[in-house]
Order: C-alpha cells, then sequence, then structure tokens
C-alpha cells in the first residue's frame, strides 16, 4: 500500500511539472495581447532558400487563448550578417506564410526571433570553425 502511495505521489509530481515547464520549447517573447512565442529547441537547422542563398530555421510556436499555431521560421545568412533584412514565417512544409522585415533590436516580435535566430547560429558557426581548427 505505501508503495502504491509513493508511486501515484511521484507520478503526480512528474505530470504537475511537466505541466509547468516543457523543456522542448524556449519561451522568448510575449505580447500586450497575451500572444506567446516559443522555440523548439531541437528544431535549430541550416538549409538553403530556393533562390540557394544559405539559411537558418526554426520551429516556432505561436499560443493565443490556447489556441495554437505551429510555424517554421527562417533567416538567411547574408540578413544575419546585415543584422535587418527578411523574417521568413511558413507553414512546417515550408509553405510560406508571409515575409516580415526585421532589424536588431527594434523590439517587435519577429526582430527578436530573427535576432535569436542569428545568434543561434553565429553560435553554431563559430562552435564549428573552433572545432575544426
Amino acid at each position: 500500500m505505501r508503495i502504491k502511495q509513493l508511486f501515484l505521489s511521484c507520478a503526480a509530481l512528474f505530470f504537475i511539472s511537466g505541466l509547468i515547464a516543457d523543456e522542448r520549447w524556449t519561451d522568448f517573447a510575449s505580447t500586450a495581447s497575451g500572444a506567446k512565442f516559443s522555440f523548439k529547441t531541437d528544431s535549430f537547422a541550416f538549409g538553403r532558400t530556393d533562390s540557394g542563398e544559405e539559411m537558418v530555421m526554426v520551429v516556432g510556436k505561436v499560443d493565443l487563448e490556447g489556441s495554437v499555431a505551429l510555424q517554421q521560421w527562417s533567416v538567411t545568412l547574408g540578413d544575419c550578417n546585415r543584422s535587418m533584412g527578411a523574417f521568413v514565417i511558413s507553414l512546417i512544409n515550408g509553405e510560406l506564410i508571409q515575409k516580415r522585415d526585421f532589424v536588431f533590436g527594434a523590439g517587435d516580435v519577429g526582430s527578436s526571433a530573427a535576432e535569436l535566430i542569428c545568434s543561434m547560429a553565429a553560435l553554431h558557426l563559430e562552435n564549428s570553425h573552433s572545432q575544426s581548427n
């Protein structure tokens, strides 16, 4: 009986802790209207645009009043280097939803997301470069 109580207590604690924080997603922005923006921590990847430019992408999540939209967010490495350009929002399958202008430090969600993605790319490239030396 005591083992069953301990098991149920541990199961409840595990379930509650899972509701409090999901380590697979990292929140990075929210708006006054209550929208919460997160990215999937293991989704960071490099790729190429249709025109052949190198880009970096991540799976993003927008949560507004219980409605969740999953998207792919991407920025070209050239725009990362310029600290401004196009923040591309697509469906998970790559179908374009919209492009939004961004400038690092502008304070809007798109600019914040682009700066975060570009920072992750720079860190990855820096680590790759230092490991090859």
